[in-house]
């Protein structure tokens, strides 16, 4: 043999050792794609060929007496991974399914509105015969009040009944409207409507304060005492209130809740 050829031999044994040393190395990790490009390389022969005459006298042999470029072992990773990624995924369906039935979710509108109009169909005759006494009262208060100076005038007393009468009915309505308004604050706010819904509930609470405000003024004005405000006043800022109520309340859905 030629010192040329000798040196060439040499040469080869030392790649070949590098390379397989390489090898085993990509296998460890595994870095299937490092051993194709090894296997391709030195061999220059199709990859994962269990009986390439090529793998063999280079020494590519694992201890199993099979080509390092055994497919099988990829393929138990394969099915490694591939049994990982279903298990994930049956996790995290179940973690959905369990957070979509078990985790409570705001209401969507017409949810909300269901509950309410429940509310108020328990609610709504109590709030018309209260509105229904109170718009009476005051009728018959401004009818009495009409005929001071007249012969069919009202005496003193007959007129002091009717200021105690409309206090109490205010006062009565007021409150029947702060046990609705304390009803549907009760219902969990939908998540698209929260804003609307609060100030609706805001209006509500308003509008029971200025009949009870209107209630204030005939106690006082029956006790000879001038009131704080005019009648007209409140009574004008309260009609403003029940528009808007009204106005939410259909908007909303909750017709159940209109007196």
């Amino acid at each position: 043999m030629t010192p040329a050829r000798r040196s060439r031999t040499a040469d080869l044994g030392e790649r070949k050792g590098d390379l397989l040393l390489s090898r085993r190395q990509a296998e460890e990790e595994p870095w299937l794609g490092e051993i194709d490009g090894i296997d391709t390389h030195y061999c220059i022969c199709p990859a994962w060929q269990a009986a390439d005459p090529c793998r063999q006298q280079h020494g590519f042999v694992n201890e199993a007496g099979t080509p390092d470029g055994d497919p099988r072992p990829r393929a138990r990773h394969m099915k490694t991974w591939t049994s990982v990624i279903a298990g994930l995924a049956g996790i995290i369906t179940l973690g959905f399914f369990l957070w979509d039935r078990y985790v409570p979710h705001p209401p969507t509108v017409k949810e909300w509105a269901v509950q309410a109009n429940t509310i108020c169909d328990k609610q709504i005759k109590g709030l018309q015969e209260a509105s229904n006494k109170v718009n009476e009262s005051l009728k018959a208060f401004d009818v009495a009040m009409s005929k001071v100076n007249t012969p069919e005038s009202p005496t003193g007393d007959e007129i002091v009944e009717l200021i105690n009468r409309a206090a109490q009915d205010l006062d009565s309505f007021s409150g029947t409207e702060r046990q609705t308004k304390a009803d549907l604050d009760g219902i969990e706010r939908p998540e698209d409507h929260a804003q609307q819904v609060d100030r609706l509930i805001e209006a509500m609470n308003e509008m029971s304060q200025k009949d009870t405000e209107l209630s204030q003024y005939f106690r006082k004005i029956g006790e000879s005492t001038i009131p704080d405000r005019k009648r007209f006043e409140i009574e004008e800022e309260r009609n403003k209130l029940v528009e808007e109520v009204d106005g939410t309340l259909k908007e909303l859905g909750a017709k159940q809740c209109l007196i």
